[in-house]
């Protein structure tokens, strides 16, 4: 995640060469995550999800046309939308995750969230449904994109075995997260892992003997290796539990009705003209983002009081107030902050202070602290 028009955090696609341990910055403002390599080494390309409009969507990065600058960990951003296949055109708020290759490249493997269910799907990569397109896709077919099973249980994190034979993945489908393996020959499914805190993001070594795992325990994450056989007789088939067809719909067949109304919205020309004119925070500083009441009891004196916070809606100035009335003591507390975010350097002024308020019956006068 990096800095996008200094004071935005979007994802960015970033390069670590392990040799020279220089960084290199691929994107700016791109907000793409989950990027993973083509076993195609002698042409590199890079699987991503990319976010627009709170839509996930699968693209292809080529790299061939981005010049070698892992010498400099200060180099430009290097990926222009002549890089960027896009794979899929999602536009009912589709989450996309963790996007993995299959070992002869053909294939890709990532957990999708769709109509609120997360399951595993299989992209086939069809060179003739490939298209080279800018930031704004159309006309692609997602049908190429399929799951290999749907049902109510959360499954992340697929990876392939070496030889492309098994799909591992993590699922709660027992209540508790652990390591499944989906052969995809013959459509069969085991449990490989069995733990009480849950086994996360499997990976297989290159020779598939091995699987790595993070698992949780009362104490935390920590990261676990097993030795593993990839015989099936070695594992609990776990039967395949189905939603029925009419529970989960396809996009192709369904509109919801919001669905609808935006695309009715599309098609009409409004008349309604709103002015354009130069960003004036105060504007949407009232009313107050919060009121919140407040009491504090200390070893002399009892407060009320309230805090609230004035906030511009693009959140580039805030005001945060708190004050507190003593009420044994006829005191008042307060401390006051302004951040101004619009411009570097980022200001911040803080005013503190204590009062004594005068007292009619005993005739002191009023004193005051401003820190």
């Amino acid at each position: 995640m990096g800095n996008y028009e200094q004071f935005y955090k979007f994802y960015d696609l970033y390069f670590f060469d392990l040799k020279t341990k220089n960084e290199v910055r691929l994107s700016e403002g791109l907000r793409a995550r989950d990027p993973c390599w083509s076993p195609d080494l002698e042409n590199p390309q890079i699987v991503a999800v990319i976010n627009d409009s709170g839509t996930n969507n699968l693209i292809l990065i080529n790299l061939n046309s981005i010049p070698d600058q892992t010498s400099s960990s200060l180099a430009a951003p290097l990926i222009t939308k002549e890089d960027i296949t896009y794979l899929t055109d999602f536009r009912d708020r589709t989450q996309l995750y963790q996007p993995s290759w299959s070992p002869k490249g053909d294939m890709i493997a990532l957990s999708a969230w769709r109509q609120g269910y997360q399951d595993i799907y299989i992209l086939n990569l069809d060179p003739d449904n490939l298209r080279t397109n800018n930031l704004n896709p159309n006309n692609i077919d997602n049908s190429a994109l399929q799951p290999i099973f749907q049902n109510k249980s959360i499954d992340l994190s697929p990876c392939w075995s070496p030889d492309g034979q098994y799909l591992f993945f993590s699922s709660d489908r027992t209540g508790i997260y652990n390591i499944f393996a989906f052969s995809l020959p013959d459509k069969k499914l085991y449990q490989v892992t069995n733990v009480l805190g849950g086994a996360f993001q499997p990976s297989l070594s290159p020779h598939g003997k091995q699987l790595a795992y993070i698992e949780y325990h009362a104490t935390g994450y920590e990261l676990h290796l097993m030795e593993i056989d990839q015989n099936p007789n070695q594992w609990a088939e776990v039967e395949i539990e189905y939603v029925e067809p009419q529970i989960i719909a396809t996009q192709q067949d369904t509109t919801w009705p919001m669905q609808q109304q935006q695309s009715n919205d599309l098609n009409i020309s409004y008349k309604i003209k709103y002015p354009i004119h130069p960003y004036h925070p105060l504007t949407s500083f009232w009313p107050p983002t919060y009121w919140i009441p407040a009491v504090q009891l200390t070893e002399n004196d009892l407060g009320i009081g309230f805090s609230t916070e004035l906030k511009d809606v693009l959140g580039f100035y805030s005001l945060p107030l708190n004050i507190t009335y003593g009420i044994l003591n006829n005191s008042l507390s307060y401390n006051f902050n302004y951040y101004n975010y619009s411009h570097l350097p980022i200001v911040n002024l803080y005013l503190s202070g204590d009062a004594i308020l005068n007292s009619p019956t005993s005739g002191r006068p009023a004193r005051a602290k401003v820190y």
